[in-house]
């Protein structure tokens, strides 16, 4: 393979030259492309097309309340001491392949979404040392693209100590790293539930 042709909806054309590292790879990262469009890839070797396939970018997570820490580097707590200051309803993007230290336990009395942000390469990971809890009404709870790993010192992802009622918990394409005791999820507290866990 020596060249693929990007092709846009409007026409719009984006020629991606292929080196002989790309080809030993079997790969090629292509950057710059706009989200939640499709396009068509043609791919070539000289002048002789090789095959044709059309994909569509993922849409980007925009927003009032989108968090962004994946510019943020050598502050593994970086994620622990932002928590509390976000408001209700908060995306926190994290970077890939980044780990994010918890280092004593965090209560979530307010909805939100972590998630690795958009990218190839491993998921962040969550390197936890103590539980998540969580108390009052929350209506949702998200953890999406994320190694869930514990850190030494944590028995559950979430060791709920409080009344509380949480509308729903998603747990969506995440993996685990180390020993969790008894259950992943435990409510300990009457008056503590989770109306959906997915």
């Amino acid at each position: 393979v020596t060249e693929i042709i990007l092709t846009a909806p409007n026409g719009d054309t984006t020629q991606v030259p292929i080196s002989t590292a790309d080809n030993s790879a079997g790969q090629k990262l292509i950057t710059g492309l706009t989200s939640n469009t499709a396009y068509t890839a043609e791919i070539f070797t000289g002048s002789r097309s090789k095959g044709l396939v059309s994909f569509t970018t993922k849409a980007q997570v925009v927003g009032n309340n989108v968090i962004d820490l994946r510019g943020i580097e050598n502050r593994p707590q970086v994620l622990f001491d932002t928590l509390s200051q976000i408001p209700d309803g908060a995306v926190v993007l994290l970077a890939r392949g980044g780990s994010y230290t918890i280092p004593s336990a965090y209560t979530f009395d307010k909805s939100v979404s972590i998630m690795s942000g958009l990218g190839f390469g491993n998921p962040a990971t969550l390197a936890l040392s103590n539980n998540f809890d969580a108390t009052g009404n929350i209506d949702s709870l998200n953890f999406s693209d994320l190694t869930i790993a514990n850190g030494g010192g944590s028995s559950y992802f979430m060791n709920i100590g409080h009344a509380t009622v949480i509308g729903k918990v998603n747990i969506e394409n995440c993996t685990t790293e180390g020993v969790f005791n008894n259950s992943f999820i435990r409510l300990k507290q009457a008056g503590a539930e989770i109306t959906n866990l997915n």
